[in-house]
């Protein structure tokens, strides 16, 4: 009996061990499985460069500036509907305010331009807190709210300030209550009470200031928020002109009231203090003053009507300072961050800091109220400088505005700003090794993707890649020229006619709005020629036996470095009998079963079968790559899905930006 107790407990004993002995056996395969991962990414991916390093050049000119305000209180404010017309000494507006501005420590300027989008509200206090520039097609705020941008909130707290805002009759009040708290926003106070006045109001959040913890507070207000439009439509114009008299008179005497105990309460309080658009549009300021024009068309003056009053007050002894200089909301970020010595922050910005020397042209690229491209700027007259607006008449700075507004949209529209900083913080960008990658459509150009442009094939190039598709469409007289497609392209990048095809001399002759080459197949095979290591990928979706015979009768030495997409099983023979051995055949216009995709290439010789994710992972992908057949799929810009991919047994990954 002990015998067989005995042996009971030895088979349990060795049972429990044998258990154990699995147990770690099966951690050791994690273990081994994930430093397997990591090293097959190392494989994949290695660091590169940084795109639009100098969004983050910004902060690097130490100034007299720098760090003037290190360490004081931060108050922001914003006045909608102040207009700098509205301190001129010939109207005799706001005089309480003017006097302010000449006090010492502070610094005037009366010609900064908000940039707006879709909705001025949203978008003025957007751009302000990010410095980046606003989205066209809906309130910045609505089209960018959950990106974890980084912005002046954010930042204030990284350096151990509570950041609190104060509201006054906010427009969007539910889109203000989620966007404030995700920009970094601690305590938020948003006055609903129709009762209470901007005086009462500002009376409330000076009791709520903090004189002691370090404290960045945002308060906002607008003039004309008592009166609703139809108030001023249905007066006479001499009522109008007193009602604007009255509410410029009020604000004056609560703003400065407020600002001057805000000074005797903690004098080391940076105070920045905007004019931005407000609640009573453009239209209705017409008929409030009787004499200024509207926005309708490009007039004399219509830049004195674009300008609002930026103030900074450091709290310092020195001579105050009226600035002359041309801005923008962008700048006011930079500026701060200078002023309060947060220059090591690592945050793109598409302003400048106003304090530098070498801040550049006083230029601003305006895409709303007037076009995208138009910009407002200095010109010099006999009288001396005056405020101007351009368009296409300097086409230098025409191009530029397009550049620096869709860089900034390509970046916002991606979400990749966080890990653009990111990216700054590692040191560089993570790039796919060049033989994994297929170039899509040139590669990210400019924040931009779709463009087929040569600046967008040399500067790829240069970062490494050698495998370029490129899309190819043929003009209305029959030649092949580099578009993705005669719709939204045709527009975005030339400003022409969506879906009505151009010659291929109008396509060659039309001013690129960015300033970027446009290629017809001639450009096209003379970039390659010039490059011998570069591999181009056709993307031809019309006429591709046309385009591919053109390339093999102006270059036929060409041929081995020339991977023709082909759309349908049936393309096959007659680019193979033109002498290109690399065919690829891609899906996404192909309506053949897994089975037919499958059969085809298993009995034809092909460099690929290249398809879309989800078509990858509906099956086929897996069906192909066991059956030894090359896979590639399209398009894929984030690195853990690539990476995933490749480990699967994908030998190529179609990307803009990897």
């Amino acid at each position: 009996m002990k015998k067989r107790l005995l042996l009971l407990l030895l088979v349990l004993f060795l049972a429990s061990h044998r258990i154990g002995a699995e147990d770690i056996n099966t951690e050791r395969t994690t273990k081994e499985q994930w430093e397997e991962k990591s090293s097959q990414e190392e494989e994949y991916f290695s660091l590169g460069s940084l795109r639009y390093e100098f969004l983050f050049d910004k902060l690097h000119d130490i100034n007299d500036g720098t760090g003037k305000a290190k360490n004081h209180h931060l108050l922001l404010v914003r006045v909608g509907g102040l207009k700098s017309l509205f301190l001129s000494e010939a109207m005799d507006g706001m005089p309480a305010l003017r006097q302010w501005s000449k006090e010492k420590g502070k610094r005037f300027m009366p010609h900064c331009v908000p940039l707006v989008g879709a909705d001025p509200n949203d978008d003025g206090e957007f751009v302000t807190f990010h410095s980046l520039y606003p989205y066209d097609k809906k309130s910045s705020m609505e089209q960018y709210e959950g990106e974890g941008l980084y912005g002046l909130a954010k930042i204030a707290s990284h350096h151990g300030y509570s950041a609190s805002a104060y509201l006054h009759h906010p427009k969007n009040k539910k889109r203000k209550e989620r966007f404030f708290p995700e920009m970094g926003f601690e305590k938020m106070v948003l006055c609903s009470d129709p009762t209470q006045g901007v005086d009462d109001f500002l009376s409330d959040v000076l009791s709520s200031l903090q004189q002691k913890s370090k404290s960045f507070s945002y308060v906002s207000v607008d003039l004309f928020g008592e009166h609703m439009p139809w108030e001023f439509r249905k007066s006479s114009a001499d009522d109008r002109k007193e009602m604007v008299r009255q509410e410029l008179e009020a604000m004056d005497r609560s703003l400065v009231q407020f600002l001057r105990k805000v000074e005797e309460k903690a004098e080391d309080t940076l105070i920045v203090l905007y004019g931005d658009y407000g609640p009573v549009e453009d239209g209705i300021f017409t008929q409030l003053m009787g004499s200024l024009p509207g926005l309708e068309t490009i007039s004399d003056d219509l830049p004195e009507r674009m300008v609002f009053p930026l103030f900074f007050s450091m709290g310092t002894k020195e001579k105050a300072e009226s600035d002359e200089s041309l801005c923008s909301s962008l700048d006011v970020l930079p500026s701060i961050l200078n002023l309060m010595g947060w220059n090591e922050e690592v945050v793109p910005l598409f302003g400048r800091d106003l304090f530098s020397k070498s801040s550049g042209q006083e230029r601003v690229y305006l895409q709303r109220p007037l076009p995208k491209g138009t910009y407002v700027y200095r010109r010099k007259t006999a009288d001396g400088m005056e405020l101007a607006v351009g368009a296409r008449e300097n086409m230098e700075f025409y191009q530029e505005a397009h550049r620096q507004i869709d860089l900034c949209q390509g970046l916002l529209e991606r979400g990749t700003v966080k890990e653009f900083i990111e990216m700054k913080q590692r040191g560089g960008e993570m790039m796919l090794h060049p033989k994994y990658t297929i170039t899509h459509a040139g590669g990210e150009l400019c924040g931009m993707t779709y463009t087929n442009m040569k600046e967008a094939l040399d500067e790829n190039y240069d970062r490494g890649k050698r495998i370029f598709e490129v899309d190819i469409e043929t003009t209305a007289d029959g030649k092949g020229v580099c578009l993705h497609s005669w719709d939204g392209f045709v527009y975005k990048f030339f400003k022409k006619e969506p879906h009505r095809l151009l010659t291929k001399s109008e396509f060659m002759d039309a001013e690129e709005v960015h300033g970027f080459t446009q290629m017809d197949l001639n450009l096209l095979i003379q970039w390659f020629q010039e490059h011998e290591d570069a591999i181009l990928v056709t993307d031809s979706k019309r006429n591709t036996i046309q385009t591919l015979t053109y390339i093999k009768e102006k270059a036929p030495e060409l041929l081995d470095r020339i991977w023709p997409q082909i759309y349908a099983q049936e393309e096959y023979l007659p680019v193979k009998q033109l002498g290109y051995e690399n065919i690829i055949y891609t899906l996404y216009m192909s309506g053949d079963s897994d089975e037919e995709v499958s059969s085809f290439a298993k009995d034809h010789p092909l460099r690929a079968v290249t398809m879309e994710k989800r078509r990858y992972d509906g099956g086929l992908g897996k069906l192909l790559i066991d059956q030894g057949i090359r896979v590639f799929v399209h398009t894929i810009n984030d690195r853990t899905q690539a990476t995933e991919l490749l480990n699967q047994g994908v030998k190529g990954i179609y990307s803009d930006r990897l």
